[in-house]
């Protein structure tokens, strides 16, 4: 029997955007569970647009709960205006290991992006 590990992204929060003229960014999530292929968050077409100075915009609750065995890759990034996913810009990511604890973690990116991850680790299922 392995054991699963649980994570929920209980919410994103912006510190600082990539828009260097004062506007925000239109984030979308990429998962990647055990190097399998990219899972999109929300759906294609879809974003959150977040800005850091407006306190109604600046945290996303998103609480989603993934499972994974080795590794659980989260890369945030900018959508770009005509949806076209190889335009859009990098924001931040974290690859989340089995040793993780719950907490917030803060990255940034030289091109301004600053974002807070706040994650729960769940209790272990089993898989057969």
């Amino acid at each position: 029997m392995m054991h699963a590990l649980s994570l929920t992204l209980d919410s994103i929060t912006c510190h600082g955007t990539s828009e260097t003229r004062g506007g925000g960014d239109d984030v979308y999530i990429i998962f990647q569970v055990d190097a399998g292929f990219p899972i999109r968050y929300p759906g294609i077409g879809k974003h959150h647009s977040m800005t850091d100075n407006d306190n109604k915009n600046a945290t996303w609750n998103i609480n989603k709960t993934l499972h994974f065995e080795r590794d659980l890759l989260i890369t945030l990034y900018d959508q770009d205006p005509n949806y076209i996913n190889a335009l859009s810009e990098y924001l931040v990511s974290h690859d989340y290991q089995p040793n993780f604890t719950s907490g917030a973690i803060t990255l940034t990116n030289p091109n301004g992006a600053k974002y807070t991850l706040n994650v729960t680790r769940n209790s272990t299922g089993q898989e057969g």
